[in-house]
């Protein structure tokens, strides 16, 4: 029996040895949890009077009270300035994170019972409040530059895009008023022969010119011209 306990007390401590090591290294959070009914019930059924009975044995309501007479909110120099700098400074400009730089925000938001210390500013719970109604102008104007920005960027990006539609649309029209031509093949087979006298006429007519004699008066003229001179080609290319 002695051997059994002197086990679950060596046991016991090395647990709880092992419990300090891990909450030394960490940074615990204690939650104080309230029970809203003694019926154990899920619907959301709280029972009011219970649960400010609980609240005011674990002492929360006092704890509440005195943070609020005093300065619940302690941001340090740093996060005020992050969150409060355009209040007393230009947003361009490169401020330390220093006490006189925070009082220069208070005063500019018109903030006089904050104080300023050593590392901290500290602030009653409605000063947090007072600072983010007077952020919110700069919150929209804000938002309306991010839309604006917004689409700018879109119209530099779709602008060549809808240029380079446009020339598409420009080819496409010029290829469709070709289709009528293109759907009558006679038509043309008919413009292309058109082309093709034309070529040989005007041909025939510059070597008549040079030759002294008078151009064809028609097409069947013509025709029997560029014959005969082929028959006359053909006639010199034998006996050569």
């Amino acid at each position: 029996g002695g051997m059994n306990a002197s086990f679950l007390a060596r046991q016991f401590k090395a647990s709880l040895v092992s419990l300090m090591d891990d909450l030394n290294k960490a940074e615990p959070h204690f939650i104080r949890c309230i029970k809203p009914n003694q019926a154990k019930s899920k619907d959301w059924d709280i029972d009011s009077e219970y649960s400010t009975r609980q609240l005011r044995y674990t002492g929360m309501l006092d704890t509440t009270r005195i943070r609020r007479e005093g300065y619940p909110s302690r941001p340090t120099f740093a996060d005020f300035l992050e969150r409060y700098k355009i209040l007393g400074h230009p947003m361009s400009k490169e401020v330390p994170s220093t006490g006189p730089s925070c009082q220069e925000i208070l005063s500019h938001a018109n903030v006089e019972d904050a104080k300023i210390g050593k590392t901290k500013v500290f602030m009653k719970h409605y000063h947090g409040r007072a600072l983010d109604e007077m952020l919110k102008p700069f919150s929209s104007a804000a938002m309306l530059i991010g839309k604006f920005g917004v689409g700018f960027l879109a119209r530099a990006r779709c602008k060549p895009l809808i240029e380079y539609k446009r020339k598409q649309d420009t080819l496409v029209k010029a290829w469709l008023d070709t289709i009528p031509k293109l759907a009558n093949p006679f038509t043309v087979a008919q413009d292309a022969t058109k082309v093709e006298d034309g070529e040989t006429m005007a041909a025939l007519w510059k070597k008549r010119e040079e030759e002294n004699k008078p151009p064809p008066e028609s097409h069947a003229k013509a025709d029997a011209a560029v014959a005969a001179e082929a028959k006359r080609g053909a006639a010199n290319a034998s006996a050569a």
